[in-house]
């Protein structure tokens, strides 16, 4: 028996680190795209190659005022399938009175595909499940995902941590980043022991 939701618990949460409020027309949480193409890169291999965006066609509407808007239609493919997907964007818009024409459109409007096609797969539901509207759940994501490794003498890189902090002369701030160290321990490295 096969687990459909296996790929989707993997990914379903979201590194606060790499999310940010949207405050401009609709209020949002948006994710970074290169943490997402990381995401995916991790659990489904090298983008272009077993996943990715292909076959993208524009179609492109004018207004009676001007605007141009683009609506763009592709396949997502992955691993185990492929699937349509689609968006649209405005290349020509009003700004301050006057139109204006988006030279980013193609990129934005690729990276709103990939986002919205990745969400289908799971990758950041929390986000999408309006989880992230929660401060209580946010702080949950934030404890779980900047955990921080004890050192120890029996760490692998315990050798490497205290040739640094030797060599260093005690600078501790560059290690405390990513582990929790006792005041015995520095204390016993400090002393070159």
């Amino acid at each position: 028996m096969t687990n459909n939701l296996e790929l989707w618990n993997k990914v379903c949460k979201t590194n606060p680190n790499h999310t940010k409020k949207v405050t401009f027309g609709n209020k949002f949480t948006s994710v970074d795209a290169q943490y997402q193409i990381k995401m995916a890169t991790e659990q489904l291999g090298v983008i272009g190659s077993t996943w990715g965006i292909k076959d993208i066609s524009y179609h492109f509407i004018d207004s009676t005022d001007g605007q141009i808007t683009a609506l763009c239609q592709a396949v997502f493919f992955h691993p185990t399938g492929e699937f349509s997907i689609s968006s649209s964007i405005q290349v020509v818009k009003y700004v301050n009175d006057k139109l204006k024409h988006d030279d980013d459109f193609a990129k934005k409007v690729e990276t709103d595909l990939l986002t919205k096609a990745l969400s289908k797969l799971g990758f950041n539901a929390d986000v999408f499940l309006g989880l992230y509207d929660d401060n209580k759940y946010i702080q949950k994501m934030l404890e779980e995902f900047n955990k921080k490794e004890e050192l120890t003498e029996s760490h692998p890189r315990f050798e490497g941590v205290k040739k640094y902090i030797q060599q260093d002369k005690g600078n501790w701030q560059v290690v405390e980043k990513e582990f929790r160290v006792s005041q015995e321990l520095k204390n016993k490295i400090n002393n070159g022991k």
